[in-house]
């Protein structure tokens, strides 16, 4: 099971507050994103902050904004992370391990190669 630990990050509650109140609390949609997202790309730390963002870029690149909003007139509007937002959850931990950058670039090529062939198959089968 995933978990985190915000506790260690500078000003967390002044710069993600939480959403909603009660029962219908929920997390930072800005942090659970990042969380989520350390599966793949492993731990923000202190020492790999440029390399953290880049691997979040990279996932942004090949798939698309990791978060959504509403806008003005209720459709949907992509949002992206920015190096603000990674630079302000410096501190926190996670339960997973760091990946290199080997590991994480394979594994980056083997899910685009899955995703192509995917719609290869879907293309040549319509």
């Amino acid at each position: 099971m995933l978990t985190w630990d915000v506790t260690k990050v500078p000003n967390y509650s002044t710069n993600f507050p939480d959403v909603g109140t009660g029962e219908d609390r929920q997390w930072n949609p800005i942090t659970f994103a990042l969380v989520t997202q350390m599966m793949l790309v492993g731990p923000l730390e202190a020492d790999n902050g440029e390399e953290f963002y880049t691997r979040i870029k990279m996932l942004e690149e090949v798939f698309g904004a990791i978060l959504h909003k509403s806008g003005a007139d209720g459709k949907p509007e992509d949002v992206f992370i920015t190096w603000d937002n990674v630079q302000k959850h410096v501190g926190i931990k996670v339960n997973v391990p760091r990946v290199t950058t080997a590991a994480f670039n394979k594994k980056i090529g083997e899910i685009v190669r899955r995703q192509a062939a995917d719609a290869v198959r879907n293309e040549l089968s319509a």
